[in-house]
């Protein structure tokens, strides 16, 4: 208190006591009264109030004094905002530009696990509101992809939340004396460093390491991370070269970190370690580090995951958050590349305009034909209950241009002796594409410079 008052001296600031809350946490009742006694302060046996968010003893009292009133303020909202005249896509952009700071303002500032039951009548809330109180005409899937990836951007809030874990794990990484309450966390795993825990199998990792409840809610969504990329068991090659002591304790790697060689990727190259003679040149290692280096030699070949050549858009988008880990200070919009990483990474959907072309025309599609297909339309083929051609994407049909054709699908003999007559200029009896007539339909024709009425 002293402190406070000289304090207030200097910057001409007064500590008012009776405003200033107080919750007293595993305290006795007699230690309690006597800092009672000494300190004037609005002592609270419940919660306390501090930048919007109430904070309470345990994690079950945060989620109901916290979460359970963000659900009560979005239905609050929708309700008031349903009598205004809004377009479809205007609602989902008042969701984007009202709601989702506030509710990512809570997931970032309280990791406290939340049941999926919470998030799922929080997105019934939004999805009530986008459709007016009426039956969804398009899957939440497919609407929630990117603009880019054929979707219209509908915030999947529980995405967003474990999107607001991952950043954290990634500023986890960020040096001794940037944040607070990352120092803080470090502290208190006393058995391993904490960047080490991330990137440890679990297999490895201390089974006795204490952990406040926050970096284990983390480290769990770090690890469904890592699982979907099949390296749970194993060291990723960006994995910092510390952690290796899970398997050898006594591994002496003190001189190579001070030479700057954090990562195991700066010895590696085509998982496989660099010649010593190499890595001498390159970090200027000494003739002593000729036994730490052999034990990395025997390590890397069974416990570190082997990358391939071939590499898709998820590991892609993962490899990026991964490097983004080690970038000091961190760089912005670190929760858009989240939530773009779990989105990636969540279980494989099929939209349903390429499952009902794979059931009309027994053609497989693979993941990059469905990525290079029109982002503005996408066209469900004719089925026998369909005479026409039906368009269910958005924007409409008259933002398609010349490099966006869809091209119409071919039809086995059996479904197309079930359907009902086609027009003449629909029929393609040579199975070539309908506008350019040299190439066999496929998913998008980018090099055809037909005019739209001439298809």
């Amino acid at each position: 208190m002293q402190l406070l008052h000289t304090y207030g001296k200097v910057a001409y600031y007064k500590l008012n006591q009776s405003k200033t809350q107080a919750l007293p946490i595993g305290l006795t009742h007699t230690q309690v009264q006597d800092l009672t006694r000494t300190y004037k302060f609005d002592w609270r046996a419940d919660h306390i109030t501090y930048l919007g968010v109430k904070i309470a003893p345990t994690s079950e009292r945060m989620f109901h004094y916290n979460y359970k009133p963000l659900l009560r303020l979005c239905k609050a909202e929708c309700l008031k905002w349903k009598p205004v005249k809004l377009s479809w896509l205007g609602r989902i952009n008042t969701i984007k530009m009202t709601l989702l700071p506030k509710l990512l303002y809570v997931f970032r500032l309280l990791h406290i696990q939340a049941p999926p039951a919470f998030f799922k009548q929080l997105q019934r809330t939004l999805s009530a509101y986008i459709w007016d109180s009426r039956k969804p005409r398009l899957f939440h899937r497919l609407l929630q992809q990117r603009t880019a990836e054929g979707g219209v951007g509908l915030p999947d809030i529980y995405t967003y939340y474990k999107a607001a874990n991952l950043e954290t794990a990634v500023k986890l990484h960020t040096p001794k004396g940037t944040y607070q309450w990352v120092d803080m966390e470090a502290a208190k795993s006393d058995k391993m460093p904490l960047v080490d825990i991330l990137w440890t199998p679990k297999t490895l990792r201390p089974k006795d390491n204490l952990l406040f409840p926050t970096t284990s809610l983390t480290l769990h969504h770090w690890d469904v991370l890592r699982h979907s990329q099949n390296t749970t068991h194993k060291f990723h090659p960006r994995t910092p070269l510390t952690a290796l002591r899970a398997i050898s304790p006594w591994l002496s790697l003190n001189s190579w970190v001070k030479l700057g060689i954090h990562k195991l990727d700066q010895i590696m190259h085509h998982n496989l370690i660099k010649p010593f003679p190499e890595l001498q040149q390159e970090f200027k290692l000494t003739n002593s580090s000729v036994f730490p280096y052999m034990q990395i030699k025997s390590i890397i070949p069974s416990h570190v995951a082997r990358t391939t050549t071939e590499i898709n858009q998820s590991t892609k988008v993962v490899d990026t958050l991964y490097d983004r880990c080690w970038h000091t200070p961190t760089k912005p919009k670190t929760l858009a590349l989240c939530y773009q990483v779990a989105m990636k990474t969540a279980p494989h959907y099929s939209p349903p305009f390429v499952t009902q072309w794979l059931a009309d025309c027994n053609e497989p599609i693979t993941d990059k034909e469905v990525e290079a297909s029109p982002t503005a339309l996408k066209v469900a083929p004719p089925t026998p209950h369909r005479k026409e051609l039906h368009y269910t994407g958005v924007p409409a049909i008259n933002q398609l241009t010349t490099q966006e054709v869809v091209s119409l699908p071919r039809r086995n003999e059996s479904h197309t002796e079930k359907q009902p007559p086609r027009p003449q200029a629909l029929l393609n009896t040579d199975h070539t594409h309908l506008r350019c007539n040299r190439v066999p339909p496929g998913i998008i024709h980018a090099d055809c410079n037909a005019e739209i009425d001439t298809c």
